[in-house]
C-alpha cells in the first residue's frame, strides 16, 4: 500500500506512469522536506506509515485497561508477546505491523 501511495507521488510529479519511466531532477529526500526548508513539503508516506504505527503501539502499551485496548488483545494477541505472533497466519497486516515496530 505504501509503495502504490509513493508511486503515485512520484508520477504525479515527474509526469510518469507505471510503465514509462521519467528521470527525476532532484532527490527524494529534498523533495520530502519542508518548504522554509527549501523542500516541497511532500510527506514521506514510508516515515510516516511507521509513525502512525508506532503510535499505535504505544496507545496500546499505555491503555491496555481500555474497552478499545482489550478487544484488540482479545482477538491477537498481547502486545509485549511479539516474537509469538508475528508468525501466526491468523493475524491481520495491520497487527503484524503494530508488533514489528520497535
Amino acid at each position: 500500500m505504501v509503495d502504490n501511495i509513493k508511486a503515485m507521488q512520484f508520477n504525479f510529479l515527474w509526469e510518469g506512469n507505471l510503465e514509462q519511466r521519467t528521470l527525476a531532477w532532484v532527490n527524494w529526500d529534498n523533495i520530502c522536506q519542508p518548504k522554509v526548508n527549501e523542500g516541497l513539503g511532500i510527506k514521506n508516506v514510508e516515515f510516516f506509515n511507521k509513525t502512525l504505527i508506532a503510535k499505535w503501539k504505544w496507545l496500546l502499551l499505555e491503555n491496555e485497561m481500555a474497552l478499545w485496548a482489550k478487544i484488540l488483545i482479545a482477538k491477537y494477541g498481547p502486545v509485549r508477546d511479539m516474537g509469538t505472533i508475528l508468525s501466526s497466519i491468523f493475524v491481520s497486516t495491520w497487527w503484524q505491523d503494530v508488533l514489528s515496530v520497535t
